[in-house]
């Protein structure tokens, strides 16, 4: 058997071109269907989670203003400890640069028995023994030397002996050297 196509060529392109518009647009439609399907079961689902929520919401037994208080007394005492570290922090004098000064300025012959430091007021003051009357005076004048220390108090008592000497002396600090 032969087959014979005798349909001019203008035609055949049309026939196909026909078959591909058929094709696609039942595979639009499908598409659509299936978009609308899923939109409707989204908005469902939706809905359905809404009222669950709203109904979970009035059974709960929490009350959201306390516990937005309580969100807010946390807060509260978080940043009244805050303050206050930065307080401690204000007050802090770096000792290591104070004491570091004072090893280099200390002659060998000077020994310190005690050494206050004070914040407020920003004092000083050393209690110690000279073996001669001449290191106390190099102390003094190291002490003076030096921009940690003004306001030197140096008691005249601590000239009356000339070997073996216990002293006291008093100084204000810089603290804006010190820190």
């Amino acid at each position: 058997m032969i087959h014979l196509n005798i349909i001019p060529e203008k035609i055949k392109n049309e026939i196909k071109l026909r078959f591909f518009y058929k094709v696609s647009k039942k595979f639009l439609y499908l598409l659509i269907i299936i978009a609308s399907v899923i939109g409707i079961v989204l908005m469902t689902s939706e809905f359905i989670l809404y009222s669950f929520l709203a109904k979970e919401i009035s059974n709960s037994p929490i009350d959201f203003k306390s516990s937005l208080s309580t969100s807010q007394n946390k807060v509260t005492d978080i940043n009244t400890k805050i303050n206050l570290l930065e307080k401690m922090q204000g007050n802090f004098i770096q000792c290591t640069i104070l004491l570091n000064s004072l090893t280099n300025i200390i002659p060998e012959e000077i020994r310190l028995n005690s050494l206050s430091i004070n914040r407020d007021p920003a004092t000083i003051s050393f209690n110690g023994t000279a073996n001669k009357r001449d290191d106390l005076l190099n102390f003094k004048e190291a002490l003076e030397g030096s921009i940690l220390f003004e306001n030197i108090d140096f008691p005249i008592q601590n000239l009356l002996q000339k070997e073996n000497i216990n002293f006291e002396i008093k100084a204000k600090l810089k603290l804006d050297e010190v820190n």
